[in-house]
């Protein structure tokens, strides 16, 4: 039994490993989605270019506590799957829906950069990260614990 729970706690943390390097992508994506954004606002104005610096400032920490109540928050949702013996299902789920926003942060900063540049190949991974985060999510949604039966009335005899 020990040997077990042993294994169940590395399985977590492998997971949990991969968690984070998902927020960190985001944190990534999202940033540069953001200055792509900002360049657009700014343009040649010298002021704007302060503000945008300091939006960016602003921002990045906000964007970086988010992350880390993601860190901590799917800590907890991981760690309670061990003893309800769900921790599978519960790193799709948690990775599916990170997918998800990493894809519309990335689909956001194509679109900001016009589509433009070699783009087959960010279409692949774009289409990656949708499928992966359906997949995931599909693979992480909860099953009924036992059939759902017709009502009495329903029963022919």
């Amino acid at each position: 039994m020990a040997k077990k729970n042993w294994l169940s706690y590395v399985v977590f943390y492998l997971l949990w490993t991969v968690l984070i390097a998902l927020g960190f992508w985001f944190l990534i994506l999202s940033r540069e989605a953001f200055l792509t954004g900002a360049a657009y606002y700014a343009g040649d104005s010298f002021t704007r270019g302060w503000q945008m610096r300091f939006f960016d400032k602003v921002f990045f920490l906000s964007a970086g506590i988010a992350v880390l109540v993601f860190f901590y928050g799917t800590e907890g949702y991981l760690r309670a799957g061990i003893e309800k013996h769900d921790l599978l299902r519960r790193f799709f789920k948690a990775a599916g829906w990170m997918l998800l926003v990493i894809f519309v942060t990335d689909f956001i900063l194509l679109a900001l950069q016009q589509f433009a540049g070699g783009v087959w190949l960010r279409w692949v991974i774009l289409a990656a990260e949708l499928g992966l985060s359906v997949a995931l999510s599909w693979a992480g949604r909860r099953k009924p614990a036992k059939p759902i039966e017709p009502p009495a009335t329903m029963k022919s005899g």
